[in-house]
């Protein structure tokens, strides 16, 4: 399993996600209620004296959710300050995305805000950073 696909796994157990019609990885679905996953193309690598690595990398989410009414706005501010709250923690408790390395940290490394505006539909950004280390076989 890819490592995108194990962040797109791991975020569908978010409970404030269940209205979420479709989460896809490297695509925004048309439906007013969406999240796609993208792995940002750059990573930070920290090689280790045993011959292993501490690998930093970034995914971003993009939200599609509704945004004509203003009070659609409101309530995805507070919608998207749940998503930002429980990605920490997840963090605190130790839950981490299922991939094919030890995970260290999972973290929200900005703020959520709007990225892109409709007719009808806003686009909001939340981007997280997975830290896990990397063993040569």
């Amino acid at each position: 399993m890819s490592r995108t696909n194990g962040v797109k796994d791991w975020l569908s157990a978010c409970p404030f996600l269940d209205d979420i019609e479709a989460i896809d990885i490297n695509q925004l679905s048309p439906e007013l209620r969406a999240l796609g996953v993208y792995k940002q193309p750059t990573k930070t690598v920290t090689e280790l004296i045993d011959g292993s690595s501490i690998v930093k990398e970034i995914y971003y989410l993009l939200f599609r959710q509704p945004a004509q009414l203003a009070q659609e706005r409101i309530s995805n501010e507070e919608y998207m300050e749940k998503i930002e709250s429980w990605v920490d923690d997840q963090n605190w408790t130790e839950n981490f995305p299922q991939i094919d390395a030890r995970v260290h940290e999972v973290e929200a490394v900005n703020t959520f805000y709007m990225s892109g505006r409709g007719e009808d539909n806003a686009t909001y950004q939340l981007s997280i950073a997975i830290t896990y280390e990397r063993r040569p076989k």
